[in-house]
């Protein structure tokens, strides 16, 4: 079963989607997920640039609680990050969501066309049923595995140049908890777009963890510090 990493940038960012195009190259994700097993909702917009960086802007809605805020992940090593108002834990750890379901989501796409977003050039059926291979995920800084049997269905389908929407519903089965189920939706665009940040963004009220201490570190930055003084840091 084939493992998509998606932290390397594709060699274009054109309009028209040359073969053999990954999923996982898409410059701009939007996720909407919700899982059977808890209240827990979230709405992830992730970009990624040219340098690598890789910003998420979150919006989660947990019991009683709606979480939002910004991360930056510079290097694959530091995580800045902005908002997320009463949380309580490792900072780095509100990294792990986002970045396993999304890897869960470009997998689960190869698994349906493995031929990539090149391909889909009209609504296309996902339905795949799986009975003997699990699906392990790796993001760097969480794990993930998800047994056989499990199944995909949905849709996804071309909605402008260079851009798709999917609707995909991921049902697998927990030994103790019995058939669960992750419900996706939203956007992936190939086109050219501007990354949300840039170098001269001043980052006043943000702080930053280092993902490759074992220990949780982390730290307010300089007043008016400027993401790139803050990146010839590094």
């Amino acid at each position: 079963m084939p493992m998509l990493m998606f932290f390397g940038l594709p060699a274009h960012a054109q309009t028209k989607l040359a073969a053999g195009t990954q999923w996982s190259e898409s410059l701009f994700t939007r996720i909407d997920a919700s899982f059977s097993s808890n209240d827990f909702h979230a709405r992830w917009d992730i970009s990624r640039c040219e340098c690598g960086d890789i910003h998420i802007l979150a919006e989660e809605t947990l019991p009683g609680e709606i979480r939002k805020g910004e991360q930056l992940l510079l290097d694959s090593k530091v995580l800045l990050i902005n908002g997320y108002k009463n949380f309580e834990g490792p900072l780095a750890a509100l990294l792990d969501s986002p970045m396993l379901i999304m890897q869960l989501l470009f997998v689960l796409l190869n698994e349906s066309e493995p031929s990539g977003p090149a391909a889909v050039i009209k609504t296309f059926n996902a339905d795949v049923n799986e009975k003997t291979d699990a699906l392990m995920l790796d993001s760097r800084t969480a794990f993930g595995a998800f047994p056989a049997p499990w199944s995909l269905s949905g849709t996804i389908k071309p909605s402008s140049p260079g851009q798709y929407v999917y609707h995909l519903r991921f049902t697998f089965n927990l030994q103790e908890a019995g058939v669960q189920w992750i419900q996706m939706s939203g956007l992936l665009d190939y086109s050219d777009r501007t990354f949300p940040l840039d170098d001269n963004t001043v980052l006043d009220g943000w702080s930053a963890a280092w993902l490759d201490l074992k220990t949780e570190n982390h730290e307010g930055l300089t007043p008016g510090i400027t993401l790139g003084k803050f990146r010839e840091s590094l």
